[in-house]
């Protein structure tokens, strides 16, 4: 006689199956909601985070080292560090009128209307200056935009609050600043490969003059500690790959195009170490160097790592490296003119060309080959000094701000 299945067996084990099934299923929705909700604030934090930098480098942003104000700034008394009590101090301490500074609210978002005075301020410095100080204030750096002229500059940032600020920097037109004089640094290049007794009456001048030595020359030590000893300021002149190379040599040490980043962090750091007293830096030839904007981020970044400041010796005037060493929040400043003085004549010629600059900041560059006569770069200076100039070393300009 056959068995019958029980079937009711059966239907409790699908049961018991079925309310497992269930279960896992339930377990499996919740993970898998939390996880897209954790998805979701970890890219929304992101998105908060993340802005469209193409003026700083990744690495300058959102470090914040405050800059206090000092307790003797008789600015201090009139501000608090709110974020736009800040902004209005770098204002003033960069030397734009009270007056003139105009805030606008629109949109959630604050315009700032900032007219320099184009005998004292020069755009890219501006720009450099705001964004130094606000970015060590905790500002976050957005972009910056110039127009097609050059004229004006935009820069934007967020605050610490949040909030964002739209500075607008132009040059003021109303004529409400007084007429100043431009500051003016010079600087005596390619120190090193030569030496004779007469060029140590360059060493008597009585203004402040700065000397780029280049690095692993002949008399390379020699100058440096000349240069020292008398007090005044030690440059380094970087020798770098010329376009015309090899018809014309940097000679041995250069930067060229070919080497990676390892050997020119080497080659830096090796010019460094024998320059430790020198303030900044300036290139020596490198006109197809500093038209590659991706090494001149290298060596700069190590001027930066030491408080070097560069000068861009232009050479040629398509040179990227100014700009790239502004975007880096570096000191940088860029050639203004060849120093020639031939004769008593040129001196006047010289001293007339500084009066018509435009600039807040006149830098003079001339190879020391190119000084014939010492009473002539005396002549200049004093002639300089007396119409109202101010003559300071390259590491002051930043400081007379």
């Amino acid at each position: 006689m056959a068995i019958k299945p029980v079937k009711f067996k059966n239907k409790n084990r699908n049961k018991k199956t079925g309310s497992k099934n269930q279960t896992r299923k339930f377990f499996l929705l919740f993970i898998a909601f939390w996880l897209l909700f954790y998805g979701l604030w970890v890219l929304s934090s992101q998105k908060k985070k993340t802005i469209p930098v193409d003026q700083i480098p990744k690495d300058t942003v959102n470090q914040v080292t405050p800059v206090f104000f000092p307790e003797s700034d008789t600015l201090r008394q009139h501000f608090s560090k709110s974020s736009e009590d800040q902004l209005k101090y770098f204002c003033l301490k960069l030397g734009v009128l009270e007056k003139l500074i105009k805030i606008k609210e629109k949109n959630n978002e604050k315009n700032v209307f900032l007219p320099l005075n184009v005998s004292k301020m020069e755009l890219n410095f501006a720009n450099y200056f705001f964004t130094k100080n606000l970015t060590a204030n905790g500002w976050r750096f957005i972009n910056g935009i110039e127009n097609t002229s050059g004229n004006t500059q935009t820069l934007s940032f967020y605050s610490p609050g949040n909030i964002m600020y739209i500075i607008n920097l132009y040059y003021d037109k109303s004529k409400s600043y007084p007429v100043e004089k431009p500051k003016v640094s010079i600087f005596i290049t390619e120190l090193g490969e030569n030496y004779q007794k007469s060029y140590n009456d360059i060493f008597k001048i009585v203004h402040p003059i700065n000397y780029a030595v280049l690095p692993d020359r002949k008399y390379t030590k020699k100058y440096i500690e000349l240069i020292t000893k008398a007090g005044y300021e030690l440059i380094i002149n970087i020798p770098m790959e010329p376009i015309d190379y090899p018809m014309t040599n940097p000679g041995k040490n250069s930067i060229f195009v070919k080497m990676n980043q390892h050997e020119i962090n080497n080659m830096m750091d090796s010019f460094i170490k024998d320059f430790p007293n020198a303030k900044g830096a300036l290139n020596y030839l490198g006109s197809l160097v500093t038209t590659d904007e991706e090494i001149s981020k290298i060596f700069l970044k190590k001027l930066k790592e030491k408080n070097l400041y560069f000068v861009d010796n232009l050479t040629p005037t398509s040179s990227l490296a100014y700009n790239c060493a502004q975007k880096m929040v570096l000191s940088s400043y860029k050639r203004s003119m060849y120093l020639k003085l031939k004769d008593s004549k040129s001196v006047d010629l010289m001293v007339s060309d500084v009066k018509n600059s435009y600039s807040q900041i006149v830098i003079l560059v001339t190879p020391l080959s190119e000084i014939k006569d010492i009473k002539l770069l005396k002549s200049f200076c004093d002639k300089l000094t007396k119409e109202g100039f101010q003559i300071v070393f390259g590491s002051e300009l930043e400081e007379e701000i």
